[in-house]
């Protein structure tokens, strides 16, 4: 670690910040504060709502068989039973 650098970089990004105009900075939060609407707790679950909801059964698995041997993939991340 190099803390006299981090204490330079750090300096630096605190004139920058304190340069910046007011309606600037103002508007950079605004900014800031939209983009985190999407992860709002009420946002992020109506999305898994969604996607639970509007999700398609799969059908080449046979969820009666645990061992499912006869289960092939396209799906290099799906992972057999």
């Amino acid at each position: 670690m190099d803390f006299e650098k981090d204490i330079i970089n750090f300096s630096k990004a605190i004139n920058k910040f304190l340069s910046t105009k007011p309606d600037v900075r103002k508007q950079m939060a605004e900014k800031a504060r939209g983009a985190l609407h999407n992860f709002r707790p009420g946002n992020i679950k109506q999305k898994w709502k969604d996607v639970i909801e509007n999700s398609v059964t799969r059908t080449d698995i046979d969820f009666s068989n645990n061992t499912n041997d006869n289960y092939t993939s396209s799906y290099s991340s799906d992972y057999t039973f």
